[in-house]
């Protein structure tokens, strides 16, 4: 048991050294280890402290110390001289034990430190004071204590006891903003290790990146991002800029399916493919992933804060889309095949005296079908630059189906032109589909049809005109395309870079093609 301690004016609690303390030795230990302050360097800040407490107290010793596992560590002292002291001779590890201020008027009076070597040795310690380092959790840490060697049976008085008490809380504030500022620190160093991981992986993957803020509307777009939009890179812009991006027909759906996931029954989460107009009037297709976080519950949920990754498709949609064509043109060149056929068929049996000879003429008419198919078929081996035949031999293959029945109704004329494989490809589509339509309808469906082709060269262009008369013809452009003008339209201008004229007469159908030159080398 101890002797007896007089009582200060600073209110002198009387320790039992038999009592249990009530926290937990090694959460004490963790939350002195998660402030991260022993053996850091010494600051003036802690030194200046102890300096006031010195002072307040009128104590030649002031420490701001903490106790550690096997150690007594001092951040700051005065009047010592050293940095730390074994657990065994510290006078706080008492200290830590009782709630509040601790206070021993006579250090030599006490059982507890009457043998420790730092009041037994001659001109020891003799008086202390300390105030409790404590975490919101009530884990004693430390003290701001200041000793004297000399006795004081009176204590410390109020305002020393008050002053010391708002140092040691003025320490723990202290604790505490470092560690919010450390932790500050590393959330920032882990979001830009995120960001610059994020960065490299979008470089990878060839996404864009945006943050998105609903908070303010604005939303940060990387290079990539913005390039895709045609918006300014690393700045917040307004949300409805990168909205007047989306293409017209495609801005409904997508406004629609953004706002019910930014409102209250929202999932966060939403997959998006669309055309982006780009100022210059050119058009991206872009996959958009837009994951976002919301706030508040009910009716009240509302989105605040997102990522989006962008993606250029715009290759992937036109293969698809010319994989579309492809099988489009395939059923509708075999439904076109089958009629040409039926045609042929009834032209044959008009003009055959014999089934033999009927057989004949429509084998050979067949048979010019086909080679006609062989020149619209796009050759395996044939380089680019290789030219595959003139425009005389296209012409005639393309008409030889129909030539022996409509012999005299065919005219073919110009100057020599050379086509290059893909030329020959795309001009024998237009032809082809152009000499499918005569046989339906026009110059070769009745006896009294002609087809007149002719060309010129002028300049850097070649001007075709394919003129058919016969009876009943169309004096009005007619009111729906169908595919196979379209065909027509879309290999005229896109693959040979040219244009294309109908005009309906009364005596007919003119078709004007006008080709450049170079294009037809191809």
């Amino acid at each position: 048991m101890s002797k007896q301690q007089p009582a200060g004016t600073g209110g002198i609690v009387s320790p039992d050294c038999a009592a249990q303390p009530a926290w937990n030795e090694a959460e004490r230990l963790a939350a002195l280890a998660g402030f991260a302050i022993l053996d850091t360097e010494r600051e003036p800040e802690f030194d200046n402290l102890v300096q006031i407490a010195s002072e307040i107290c009128e104590a030649p010793i002031a420490v701001v110390n903490f106790i550690a596992d096997a150690r007594q560590w001092f951040k700051a002292e005065t009047g010592i001289g050293q940095r730390e002291l074994p657990l065994e001779v510290s006078i706080c590890r008492h200290a830590i034990l009782q709630p509040g201020l601790f206070v021993v008027p006579d250090l030599s009076q006490d059982a507890r430190f009457e043998n420790n070597p730092l009041v037994a040795a001659a001109g020891g310690l003799r008086f202390y004071a300390g105030a409790l380092l404590e975490t919101d959790d009530g884990l004693p840490l430390g003290t701001v204590c200041v000793l004297d060697r000399n006795p004081r049976p009176e204590g410390l008085t109020g305002r020393q006891a008050r002053l010391l008490q708002s140092l040691a809380r003025q320490v723990m504030t202290d604790l505490k903003l470092r560690r919010a500022i450390a932790e500050r620190d590393a959330e920032i160093a882990r979001s830009i290790e995120t960001a610059e991981l994020l960065r490299l992986g979008s470089l990878v993957a060839g996404l864009g990146l945006g943050m998105l803020d609903y908070r303010t509307g604005h939303h940060t777009l990387d290079a990539t991002a913005a390039a895709l939009f045609d918006l300014p890179a690393d700045v917040p812009v307004p949300r409805a800029d990168i909205y007047a991006r989306i293409h017209p027909e495609d801005a409904p759906e997508i406004a629609a399916r953004i706002a019910h996931m930014l409102g209250p029954q929202g999932e966060g989460f939403i997959a998006l493919e669309h055309r982006v107009l780009r100022r210059d009037g050119s058009v991206v297709w872009v996959s958009a992933r837009l994951q976002v976080e919301h706030e508040g519950e009910g009716q009240n949920r509302r989105a605040v804060s997102g990522l989006l990754a962008l993606r250029d498709i715009s290759s992937r949609k036109q293969t698809e889309e010319a994989r579309e064509l492809l099988l489009h043109e395939f059923d509708h060149r075999i439904k076109n095949l089958f009629a040409l056929i039926s045609s042929l068929i009834s032209l044959t049996a008009r003009s055959a005296e014999t089934p033999d000879a009927m057989k004949q003429s429509l084998l050979g008419r067949i048979a010019a079908l086909a080679a006609g198919h062989d020149l619209i078929r796009p050759r395996s081996g044939q380089g680019e630059a290789g030219a595959t035949s003139g425009l005389h031999e296209l012409l005639n293959t393309i008409s030889k189906p129909y030539a022996s029945h409509h012999a005299g109704q065919i005219g073919i004329d110009g100057p020599p032109v050379r086509l290059g494989g893909k030329a020959a490809t795309a001009l024998a589509l237009v032809l082809h589909e152009l000499a499918t339509n005569a046989a339906k309808y026009g110059a070769f469906a009745s006896p009294a049809g002609r087809l007149e082709v002719a060309w010129q060269l002028g300049g850097d262009d070649l001007t075709l005109t394919w003129r058919e008369t016969h009876a009943g013809a169309i004096e009005a452009t007619p009111a729906h395309a169908g595919f196979g003008s379209k065909l027509i339209r879309m290999s005229a201008e896109q693959q040979l870079g040219g244009a294309i004229a109908y005009d309906w007469t009364a005596n007919g159908l003119a078709v004007t093609l006008t080709l450049p030159l170079d294009r037809l080398e191809t």
